[in-house]
């Protein structure tokens, strides 16, 4: 699997923002992101993200077969906290085409359980992407080599049957 991390840049003359490859590798021991383990293995492997001394957050963007479009390194917090913008979330997801996309940060303290920002910051990220049609697949917390998938611990709503097209509906 190719892993390729990205950033938004906006474009001085145009006034509109740019996709920009940053780094780009190979990554063997996945083909495709299935399950939380494998985006775990991603984030350990690729980005240390289970040693990092601050918390970190990752947007991992996916295309309707799970392979990997693109990863965004969210923002870099401090020792107990981060901030994810569900806004930025959205628009980045967006830059990619992704269907769907998992999100994923660190506890340095190595404590896998989710606070209730995590929980809070969960639910507007999910409910954001919603609107758009983009399907929210995890969101994984990192530990030291251990990792807690908020979809298995059931902390975020099973996938619903239909989801309404709001931009569809007429006036």
């Amino acid at each position: 699997m190719r892993v390729t991390t990205y950033k938004t840049f906006l474009d001085r003359e145009k006034r509109i923002p740019s996709l920009v490859k940053v780094n780009s590798q190979n990554y063997q021991r996945v083909d495709k992101i299935r399950v939380a383990d494998d985006a775990f293995w991603i984030l350990r492997d690729v980005f240390n993200h289970d040693v990092e001394t601050e918390e970190v957050a990752y947007l991992l963007c996916l295309d309707c077969r799970k392979n990997l479009l693109g990863v965004f390194e969210l923002s870099r917090g401090v020792v107990d906290g981060t901030p994810m913008n569900p806004r930025e979330i959205v628009f980045k997801a967006l830059m990619t085409n992704a269907i769907s996309v998992i999100v994923a940060h660190n506890h340095p303290s190595g404590e896998l359980s989710p606070s209730e920002m995590d929980i809070a910051v969960t639910k507007r990220v999910k409910e954001a992407l919603d609107i758009v049609g983009i399907y929210l697949t995890d969101h994984i917390i990192v530990g030291t080599g251990d990792y807690l998938s908020m979809r298995e611990c059931e902390l975020i709503p099973k996938k619903e049957k239909a989801v309404k097209n709001i931009a569809a509906d007429s006036i």
